[in-house]
């Protein structure tokens, strides 16, 4: 597809998902259909940035999404959900109230807008995958015939799943 189509399909994709959420729950409660549709319209201009950038900005939203949500928790002393009331006197908390629901689920600073899953850890993700696709798809990994799309695909998914077993036996 050309750039231009590929844009296209994103924008309208994550148009059409949040059009589905508005609709569905109404304009105040957003969930996983905005995540993933506002995720997909920013993917439109993140695409463009190289491997190592991408990998970098998902780097950084994944462990600076949780520090900061973590330093707002310690520095006030209030639940996530509370954030908004108990940071609401500090002058450095209003950029702070802004950024909190793309980081962690709550009310948009002071407003009756609830977010409930934000965006920017879906982005990480959604940023990820971008970054495992343009691997899997590169034209070194596809002349390897033994590491065809399909089966670092299938080898990543049967590792994933031993993985997620151990992990799960030794919670018990």
């Amino acid at each position: 597809q050309s750039e231009r189509q590929l844009d296209r399909y994103l924008l309208t994709r994550g148009l059409i998902l949040l059009l589905l959420e508005i609709l569905w729950l109404g304009p105040l409660f957003l969930q996983v259909l905005y995540a993933i549709g506002f995720s997909m319209i920013l993917m439109c201009g993140l695409r463009r940035l190289s491997t190592t950038t991408l990998l970098v900005i998902s780097g950084a939203i994944l462990l600076g999404s949780e520090a900061a949500v973590s330093l707002a928790i310690t520095w006030s002393g209030q639940a996530p959900a509370d954030l908004a009331l108990a940071l609401s006197g500090e002058r450095w908390a209003g950029w702070f109230l802004a950024v909190t629901p793309f980081l962690h689920p709550g009310k948009f600073a002071g407003t009756p807008l609830d977010i409930l899953y934000p965006v920017l850890p879906w982005l990480a993700m959604m940023i990820l995958g971008w970054v495992f696709g343009r691997r899997i798809l590169s034209p070194s990994n596809v002349k390897n015939a033994e590491r065809t799309p399909e089966t670092v695909l299938l080898v990543s998914g049967i590792a994933l799943l031993v993985i997620f077993v151990l992990v799960r036996g030794l919670n018990d």
